[in-house]
């Protein structure tokens, strides 16, 4: 009927106003038919899509209004969103403006003041680090959410030796959590150990298989497969090489 209607339609209409046919007569009428079925289906859309629009826009009311962070949680995330981006640059200086600017907005977060901890100490500020771990360590509800805190920023810093510490400390505080296992496997990969990764790795598995956390343990067998496929890409030692390790 549509093509029927596109090819004689302009036709149809005047031989219409010109017979004056019985309205029973449908087939005189198939144009009017087809346009009234297009506006009804176009209809349809536009209220789907109004009211596809005003879900969102009481979604987003409910999430702003009951559910998302205050502005000034906002505000300090934002801060020190820009902040770790600086660091991945190798902007400390613009990474420490933005970490202050964060624990000011919101003193009350702890990560905000990790990370400006860490920042400090890669600038040679120990004192003022210091500081921000008291502060750090005071907000968080355990050590152990500090030295994981404080041990993945120091790997973000390339500084694997600090992050292999507090993940030693972890352990040796809270043996059973496997956490703090991934912490340490990662400060061990990060120094090309990929052995002590892997077991460290393998341990975390267990220990979250045992306490049935099966978050823990999809990313522990994810990331060690990750690190076998790393080892395998690392180039062979030369001959020279092995005969001077001997």
């Amino acid at each position: 009927r549509a093509q029927f209607a596109a090819e004689v339609g302009p036709a149809l209409k005047e031989h219409r106003e010109l017979v004056q046919p019985d309205p029973a007569r449908w087939w005189w009428f198939v144009d009017q038919q087809l346009a009234e079925e297009r506006s009804r289906r176009l209809r349809q859309v536009l209220m789907g899509v109004g009211a596809a629009a005003v879900v969102l826009v009481i979604a987003w009311f409910l999430y702003d209004r009951f559910i998302a962070p205050p502005p000034y949680v906002r505000q300090a995330m934002s801060l020190a969103a820009s902040g770790e981006s600086a660091v991945d640059s190798g902007d400390l200086e613009a990474a420490l403006s933005k970490f202050e600017e964060a624990v000011q907005v919101n003193p009350d977060e702890p990560d905000h003041w990790v990370w400006l901890g860490v920042t400090y100490s890669r600038l040679g500020r120990e004192a003022d680090a210091q500081a921000a771990f008291d502060r750090a360590q005071a907000l968080y509800e355990s050590d152990r959410q500090f030295l994981l805190s404080r041990s993945m920023r120091y790997l973000r810093f390339g500084q694997p030796e600090a992050a292999l510490a507090d993940a030693n400390q972890a352990i040796a505080e809270y043996p059973e959590d496997g956490w703090a296992y991934i912490m340490r496997a990662n400060a061990y990969i990060e120094q090309n150990d990929y052995q002590r990764g892997l077991a460290d790795l393998d341990k975390a598995s267990e220990l979250a298989s045992l306490a049935g956390d099966a978050q823990l343990e999809g990313y522990a067998r994810t990331q060690r497969a990750m690190v076998i496929q790393l080892q395998a890409a690392q180039p062979l030692p030369t001959l020279g090489a092995t005969q001077a390790a001997d």
